[in-house]
């Protein structure tokens, strides 16, 4: 959840500066105390998805994956493997 909340964060304080220079008109500031919550919550489904590769990726760049344990996925997929070797038949 921490992810889609820091992505969530900088789009509520970008809302009202963006309204601000696209709207002529008067803005509405009572609105933002409830407004911004609703579109929090609006945004958080879409971005949900983005959450999991995002952590994902700032996981591999703190902690780089090692080539010892590159070969040890290698050797568990081998032996896990559900293919039959010809040469045992």
């Amino acid at each position: 959840m921490f992810i889609p909340f820091t992505l969530i964060g900088p789009l509520l304080f970008a809302a009202p500066a963006i309204t601000r220079l696209v709207s002529p008109l008067a803005i509405p500031w009572d609105l933002l105390p409830n407004g911004l919550p609703v579109l929090a919550l609006l945004l958080l489904p879409p971005l949900f998805p983005f959450s999991e590769p995002l952590w994902l990726a700032f996981d591999l760049m703190l902690r780089p994956v090692i080539p010892a344990e590159l070969e040890w996925h290698r050797r568990t997929d081998a032996e896990f493997s559900s293919e039959r070797d010809a040469s045992r038949e």
